[in-house]
């Protein structure tokens, strides 16, 4: 018999003994032509390739010298790690520098510990969809069966173009959109199900838009500005529905918000809580800016053919890439929004020219008067009107089995993957 694990096989040959003549020694031959004898019935091969099927025959000599007709064990095959198990186990962690960090969250139920790449340029780099995407890192999630288990979250290198979060009429909101990622017109763009979205556009007309372009990878309409301004906009080869088996789709990502939070104070760690938080967008109760009927909610999961699979970043994950150049934990104890320098420019998600759109809404804590506001994140973390156009870099957390099939995660050389 044999049997494969991680990168060996053992092999074993049962029965080959007798009262009349003993088995001296036990040959076994692997198909790569490696050979091992032994005295014990027993032995391993180790250090073998990854994605290889291999073949052990065995066979049995006594103190007579003769020799047994051979036994054969096929079809072992030397799987590939999987991006989880390689990151844990593979990916050298470190305290300084570019690379991965250890951090362990001290929220109540997701203090296991994660994994993020930290630095101006950590080797996170992994192919996925034909592109260009980066490792956020091995991060804590809550799933659909309720349990807090770990994936690996995506973020792609290039934002595909500046979008509204979210876009409403004048009449709502004073056009500022609504902060309920759960109806978002950038939700819609990104994920399947919304394919026959109908929304206004700037004249009050009722039309088709935002309908799951992104996911398909067709053109179409989007919105883009206050009031429901509408632009053309064409996502012909970038679509995510042919890497769907790749995605999870069981995770349910949190939407919580910073409530009645003063985020200019606010660390890495608090984020992290808010995000996690019962807290959500809406905390002002009357005006123009506050006068939307949406219910808020603080977290977001598929819902029959409406799937939860494209995200943005949180504004934590910003907060967590950096390294701080020689001193990551000053940065991890400051303001996101007070960052000095080091912070920022030791991040491989920061960028002097762009401002991303994350996911999490903001509550309007100074003015409580405006419930159509988002987290953006740029060289340091602040907030806009979800109206407004920024940069969008989706986000997927992958399937666990999902492995890692070569590459080193530098620029040159992207980790590759397969099912």
């Amino acid at each position: 018999t044999a049997s494969a694990s991680g990168t060996s096989i053992v092999a074993t040959i049962n029965g080959a003994s007798d009262s009349t003549s003993k088995v001296k020694t036990y040959t076994f031959k692997l198909s790569n032509g490696t050979t091992q004898t032994s005295t014990t019935n027993s032995t391993t091969f180790t250090n073998l390739n990854r994605g290889t099927s291999y073949t052990v025959t065995g066979s049995v000599t006594d103190n007579a010298g003769n020799t047994s007709n051979s036994t054969t064990s096929g079809g072992l095959l030397i799987p590939y790690p999987t991006l989880i198990e390689y990151i844990k186990n593979t990916v050298p962690k470190v305290t300084s520098g570019n690379g991965l960090y250890n951090d362990t969250p001290t929220l109540s139920g997701w203090t296991t510990t994660e994994y993020r790449y930290a630095g101006a340029s950590p080797s996170n780099y992994v192919t996925f969809n034909g592109e260009t995407w980066r490792i956020i890192g091995l991060v804590n999630v809550k799933t659909t069966s309720g349990k807090i288990e770990q994936r690996v979250k995506i973020i792609r290198e290039e934002s595909i173009g500046n979008y509204s979060w979210d876009s409403s009429s004048s009449k709502v909101n004073w056009g500022d959109g609504v902060n309920e990622w759960s109806q978002a017109d950038i939700m819609k763009l990104l994920n399947p199900g919304y394919e026959t979205n109908q929304d206004l556009d700037k004249s009050g007309t009722t039309i088709t838009l935002n309908n799951s372009l992104y996911w398909k990878g067709e053109s179409g309409k989007c919105h883009k500005g206050a009031s429901n301004n509408t632009f053309d906009c064409d996502f012909s080869g970038k679509g995510l529905s042919k890497s769907e088996s790749y995605i999870a789709d069981d995770i349910i990502w949190n939407t919580g918000s910073n409530g009645n939070n003063d985020y200019q104070t606010g660390l890495p760690k608090h984020f992290y809580e808010w995000e996690r938080s019962s807290n959500n967008g809406k905390i002002c109760s009357s005006g123009s800016r506050c006068n939307d009927e949406v219910s808020r909610t603080i977290e977001w999961k598929s819902n029959g053919n409406k799937k939860a699979l494209v995200g943005l970043m949180y504004p934590s994950d910003y907060g967590y890439a950096t390294n701080g150049e020689t001193d990551r934990n000053s940065c991890l104890n400051s303001a996101i929004y007070s960052w000095n320098t080091n912070c920022i420019n030791n991040n491989w998600i920061s960028s002097s020219s762009t401002i991303l759109w994350t996911m999490t809404p903001y509550a309007d804590f100074y003015n409580k008067s405006a419930a159509g506001y988002a987290f953006y994140v740029s060289r340091k973390v602040g907030n806009n009107l979800a109206g407004n156009s920024f940069d969008v870099r989706p986000v997927v957390y992958l399937k666990s089995n999902v492995r890692v099939t070569g590459g080193n995660g530098s620029s040159g050389s992207h980790f590759t993957l397969s099912l």
